[in-house]
């Protein structure tokens, strides 16, 4: 019999119900009363809420978020149990919140986890990191037949009024999610990702899965791994001296918060509307030079170096002769106006950045930050 894992901590998460049986194999996990009322659309009452892809960058933003809601969270990932998650530290051991290891693209196991705990929502985030050696572009589209799967089978056993209330939430990067006349040309991975978004999309409206869509550009805050422009460029210009920019800088990005888009997701569970794309945004459209830019000022405050120098001197600029990469053209209007979206905004993302940053390369030097 499959089993949440130990060391995950449910406290006053729920009672122990009973095994049932779903799909090929049962599983005994702690869960909520089954039979709490489905939290109306209309309210932003608890829920119980699987996230998929919890331990991830913006997952665990949205874990985090939701507990402070008051939700109950059931995280789903496949990161080792014995591994530790810095983003989830503060989160590890609080009542209405466990975490399982495990694997989103195994069918049977996702109808019986998602047929026991009986989420009000899905926040579908899983995507197979960057470096697995395994990696193949199949894996995304099939762990989006299986959470499709398990959602139809969890929607055929309750009633109306539950299956109108469900929402099957997820994110889509605006630049492989299409809806232009030419499709952008896309790396393997991308084209993965944006046929799996795509696959959600239409496959939950043919066969009465209540989905929503969540469209952002260029994701940035505290926790990001290595790979992304702000993280990688602090920490070049902190460890290294110096940080060469490619493409001359042109490429233009729509810059939003993982904390923005998190809880731009989290409303999109309760107030979205079926099969309804909403894209998130707070105009804060820049160029990667512009983004450097920013950053070097920041440091110029926070670190200033000697004499006259200044931090954007550390920065070698790699020129494109090819046209610029042009951002996504996004607005959040329809957010702001029927999910009640109100972001913290660009600037308070990067206010806490840098601080973080600091704190990670030198945990002396912000006790406070630290702890965060």
């Amino acid at each position: 019999m499959w089993q949440p894992q130990a060391h995950s901590r449910c406290g006053e998460f729920g009672r122990r119900e009973a095994p049932e049986q779903a799909g090929k194999r049962s599983i005994n996990l702690l869960v909520t009363n089954p039979h709490l009322p489905i939290h109306p659309m209309n309210q932003a009452s608890s829920m119980r809420c699987l996230v998929t892809g919890g331990c991830g960058f913006l997952g665990s933003a949205v874990v985090r978020a939701l507990l402070e809601r008051g939700d109950r969270v059931l995280n789903l990932d496949t990161h080792s149990r014995i591994a530790p998650v810095p983003s989830l530290g503060n989160v590890a051991g609080r009542s209405g919140y466990a975490r399982l290891e495990a694997d989103a693209s195994d069918r049977s196991l996702m109808r019986a986890v998602i047929a026991e705990f009986k989420p009000h929502c899905v926040i579908h985030l899983t995507a197979p990191a960057a470096n697995d050696a395994g990696l193949t572009p199949e894996a995304e589209i099939e762990t989006a037949l299986s959470i499709l799967e398990a959602c139809k089978f969890h929607l055929s056993r309750v009633s109306e009024d539950e299956q109108s209330a469900f929402r099957l939430v997820h994110a889509l990067h605006a630049r492989h999610a299409g809806g232009g006349e030419d499709p952008p040309t896309l790396s393997l991975r991308d084209a993965a990702s944006a046929a799996a978004g795509r696959l959600i999309e239409t496959w939950s409206r043919a066969c009465g899965v209540p989905s929503t869509a969540c469209l952002a550009d260029a994701l940035f805050g505290p926790w990001q791994p290595e790979g992304a422009l702000v993280t990688d460029l602090l920490v070049a210009l902190l460890e290294e001296g110096v940080f060469i920019l490619e493409d001359g800088g042109a490429t233009l990005r729509d810059w939003l918060t993982a904390d923005d888009f998190a809880s731009g997701l989290i409303a999109a569970a309760i107030h979205g509307q079926p099969f309804a794309r909403y894209s998130f945004s707070t105009g804060a459209e820049r160029s990667d030079l512009d983004m450097a830019l920013t950053l070097c000022g920041l440091l110029d405050s926070a670190r200033p170096l000697a004499g006259k120098s200044r931090w954007m001197d550390r920065i070698q600029i790699i020129p494109n002769p090819d046209e610029p990469v042009a951002a996504p053209y996004l607005t959040a209007d329809r957010a702001n106006q029927e999910l009640g979206w109100t972001p913290d905004g660009f600037h308070d993302g990067l206010g806490r950045i840098l601080p973080w940053i600091l704190t990670r390369l030198d945990p002396s030097s912000s006790p406070t930050l630290a702890a965060e």
